[in-house]
C-alpha cells in the first residue's frame, strides 16, 4: 500500500506519515471488528432489537455484511474506493438499523461501518492532489447519499406499509393497552386483554348490545402471565354482545368492545379472511375490514412479520404488543372477534418450522395472547 507522491503538485491534505500510518491501521482494524462484530454477534445475541425488528439479523445484517468484506478488499489497492463502498454501505444501512434495532446499537452498527470509510478516504486524501481529492470527495458524498435514499427505498418496498394509513384516531390511554375477542361460538367466547401496570383484580362487563340491563360482571378465568383471559357462556345465539374489562374498579370503555355469536342451524353470514400484515402495520385496509362487519376475522398466516428465530417471550410479546395496539387493527379487533392460524413469520423467521428454535417461545405466547378455540391438549403444538 506504498503511495507514490507527485513532486510537483502538493498533496491536498499535508499530514504527518505516521499519522497517515495510523489511520489506515484503524480504518482496517475497526473494519475487522466490524466483520466478526456482525458474524459473531448474531450468534450470541449482542444487539437489541425493536419490536419486529428480528430481520435485521435474519436477512439485512448477511447482505451487508458480505459487501463490507467487499469494500475491506478494495481498500487493500485504494483506500478512497473502499471508503466509498463502506459509506454507500454505511448509509444504506441506516435506514435499516433505526427501523430495527434499538437506538443505540443502530448508531454502533452503522459506526463501525463510517469510522473505517472516513479513515481510509483521509489516508488518500494525504496523497492525492487536490484536483482528484476533490472528485474523490464528491464521488465518496454521492455514495452516501444514493446509499441512504436506495436503503430507504429498498426499506419501505419490503417492510413498509403497502397501502394508505388508517385515519382511525388512537384511543386515549387507559388501564388496558389493547383488548380482543375470539373462538366465538353460538353459546360462548373469549376476550383477552393485557393490562398496562400490575393490578390487583379484573372483571369483564358483559350485556346484551340491545339490552344494557342485562350487564353482568364476569371474573378472569385465565390470568396466562401479563394477560388477562374470560371464557364467556350460556351466551344466547345470534346476539351482539358488549363488553369492557374492569381494572382495579375501574370499567376501561375507552378499549370496549363487541361480537355476536353465531346463529345455529343454516344462515347467511359474512366472513372476513386476511394475512401478511408488516409489523406495526396501521393500514386502512384494516378499516375496510370493519367496515364489512363481518361475523369473524380469519386471520390466516402472518399476523405479523415479527421474524423472531429466537426462543425469547419477551420479543413476542413486544411485537404483539405493537401489533395489537396500532388503532387500525385495534379498532378491528374490538369490533370484530377473530380466529387466527400462525404461519412462519409470526412463528419464527422466514420459512421457519417445527425445527424453528423459537417454537416453544411462540406456542407460550400464542397461548397468553389470542382467544382461541380449544388447543392442543399438550404444550407440543398449537391447532384448533
Amino acid at each position: 500500500m506504498t503511495k507514490t507522491r507527485s513532486s510537483e503538485t502538493k498533496p491536498f491534505l499535508s499530514i504527518d506519515t505516521r499519522v497517515v500510518t495510523a489511520l489506515r491501521w484503524v480504518g482496517f482494524f475497526v473494519a475487522v471488528i466490524a466483520f466478526v462484530a456482525s458474524v459473531v454477534g448474531e450468534r450470541r445475541g449482542w444487539l437489541d432489537y425493536r419490536p419486529g425488528g428480528a430481520a435485521f439479523g435474519n436477512q439485512i445484517r448477511p447482505i451487508f455484511t458480505g459487501f463490507f468484506l467487499f469494500a475491506t478488499i478494495v481498500a487493500l489497492k485504494r483506500e478512497i474506493v473502499g471508503g466509498a463502498l463502506a459509506a454507500f454501505a454505511g448509509a444504506a444501512l441506516s435506514a435499516f438499523a433505526t427501523e430495527q434495532l434499538v437506538i443505540t446499537h443502530a448508531v454502533a452498527v452503522v459506526a463501525l461501518l463510517l469510522v473505517p470509510a472516513v479513515c481510509w478516504v483521509i489516508v488518500d486524501l494525504a496523497d492525492l492532489t487536490p484536483r482528484r481529492a476533490i472528485a474523490g470527495i464528491a464521488a465518496m458524498l454521492a455514495m452516501a447519499a444514493a446509499g441512504a435514499v436506495v436503503g430507504q427505498q429498498v426499506y419501505a418496498q419490503i417492510w413498509g406499509p403497502t397501502h394508505p394509513d388508517s385515519t382511525v384516531v388512537a384511543a386515549p390511554p387507559s388501564a388496558i393497552e389493547w383488548v380482543w375477542s375470539g373462538a366465538v361460538t353460538s353459546t360462548s367466547a373469549e376476550v383477552r386483554a393485557h393490562p398496562r401496570s400490575d393490578y390487583t383484580t379484573a372483571r369483564i362487563a358483559l350485556s346484551i348490545s340491545a339490552d344494557p340491563t342485562t350487564s353482568v360482571f364476569l371474573d378472569a378465568r385465565d390470568e396466562s402471565g401479563r394477560v388477562v383471559g374470560f371464557e364467556l357462556t350460556g351466551l344466547e345465539p345470534d346476539t351482539e354482545y358488549d363488553y369492557a374489562v374492569e381494572v382495579d374498579g375501574v370499567v376501561d370503555v375507552a378499549r370496549s368492545g363487541t361480537f355476536t355469536t353465531f346463529p345455529v342451524g343454516p344462515a347467511s353470514y359474512l366472513v372476513a379472511i386476511g394475512s401478511c400484515a408488516r409489523v406495526g402495520s396501521n393500514g386502512a385496509i384494516f378499516d375496510t375490514i370493519r367496515s364489512l362487519d363481518p361475523l369473524f376475522y380469519l386471520i390466516a398466516g402472518d399476523l405479523h412479520y415479527g421474524d423472531n428465530g429466537l426462543n425469547d417471550l419477551t420479543r413476542y410479546q413486544e411485537v404483539m404488543d405493537l401489533t395489537l395496539s396500532q388503532p387500525a387493527q385495534a379498532a378491528l379487533y374490538q369490533e370484530i372477534p377473530v380466529a387466527y392460524m400462525w404461519d412462519d413469520h409470526d412463528y419464527g423467521g422466514n420459512d421457519a418450522d417445527g425445527n424453528s428454535p423459537s417454537r416453544q417461545a411462540a406456542m407460550a405466547a400464542y397461548r397468553e395472547h389470542v382467544p382461541s378455540y380449544g388447543l392442543s391438549g399438550d404444550e407440543s403444538a398449537v391447532y384448533q
